[in-house]
């Protein structure tokens, strides 16, 4: 597979056959592809540069951006917001079980991999309007900035960290 695994490097381009990398972008219709053979270029890191310039030459030439569909699109009603989920969580771990109130947003890492960061309003026995709106509030936060830093290929340097104490600010 491709050597270096950031999101920046595995958009548009595969790696058919070993050592074989190929550049395909599509817009309206069109297609534009190549390969970059290992033999050719005198090596796989060679090829794999060769590849990513080119790719990166003919994303500006055909104004093509990430496509949404490759920044996990769930769009679920309950929010009206793209990536966050609204829903109940039923822990039956005890004789009577609990619900939870949750809001989820669903984003990828910088290895691609798809993640779930939520946000947990409480048992929906004690609701409170106000802790309902700041985890909206804050989900909200946290998939404008992740989407912020997908825009700009920066996923490495998005931290998640600093949602982690989200209800201190009541």
């Amino acid at each position: 597979m491709l050597e270096n695994n950031s999101l920046l490097n595995q958009r548009w381009i595969t790696e058919p056959t070993k050592g074989n990398y190929q550049v395909r972008i599509k817009k309206n219709r069109i297609e534009k592809s190549r390969l970059f053979s290992a033999r050719y270029w005198g090596g796989k890191g060679k090829a794999l540069q060769a590849a990513i310039n080119w790719r990166d030459q003919l994303a500006v030439v055909m104004d093509v951006k990430a496509n949404r569909k490759e920044c996990v699109p769930i769009n679920n009603k309950s929010t009206g917001v793209l990536g966050i989920t609204k829903r109940h969580y039923v822990d039956s771990r005890q004789a009577t079980p609990n619900i939870y109130l949750i809001y989820s947003v669903n984003w990828k890492d910088h290895t691609g991999k798809n993640r779930k960061k939520t946000f947990q309003v409480g048992n929906i026995e004690d609701y409170q309007y106000q802790i309902d709106e700041l985890a909206f509030k804050t989900a909200k936060a946290f998939r404008k900035e992740y989407e912020k830093h997908w825009d700009n290929n920066t996923l490495e340097k998005f931290d998640i960290s600093k949602y982690k104490n989200w209800r201190e600010s009541l």
